[in-house]
């Protein structure tokens, strides 16, 4: 069975013409070549994500509760997801978009615990972890233009600029 079939299928499930022109084997392929997030942020995360599954043990002993457990297992769903479906594919990511969230809320967790287990490594640890996004988030600021905190246009735009 070719990978066409299982996209045509899945295509038709969901809406079948709406989705077909964006979504075929070409749009995912050009897709996973021109992924925008290859940038400095976009790799930072992907070590802090790691580190995080690393320290998941001494996390989950730490935090030793079941709601915590929750969360891990729906962070690491999302992690999972994420960097599986190209950012294009929506109609893929969409039933998994809501676990992305869950990165933000095991990135403070891992913050607290390196807080309060406080080692040189961990002190370390941390001490790079805010400066790296506070320096992220300036650099941002300072390479950015005017449009860049804008995802999306109202349809009336073209005639207001024009």
């Amino acid at each position: 069975m070719s990978l066409s079939a299982v996209v045509d299928f899945y295509i038709s499930l969901l809406g079948a013409e709406m989705y077909k022109e964006s979504y075929n084997i070409d749009a995912l392929a050009e897709n996973f070549k021109e992924n925008p997030g290859t940038g400095l942020a976009y790799l930072w995360k992907i070590i802090i994500n790691v580190i995080i599954v690393i320290y998941s043990a001494r996390l989950k002993k730490y935090y030793s509760s079941r709601w915590f457990n929750i969360i891990y297992f729906l962070f690491f769903i999302g992690l999972i997801t994420y960097y599986m479906f190209p950012v294009g594919a929506i109609s893929f990511s969409r039933p998994f978009r809501y676990f992305y969230i869950f990165q933000s809320i095991m990135l403070s967790y891992f913050v607290y615990y390196l807080y309060k287990n406080k080692t040189v490594n961990n002190g370390i640890l941390m001490g790079m972890i805010l400066l790296s996004f506070l320096g992220i988030f300036y650099l941002h600021h300072i390479s950015s233009n005017q449009d860049s905190h804008l995802w999306y246009q109202f349809y009336f735009q073209n005639q207001i600029n024009t």
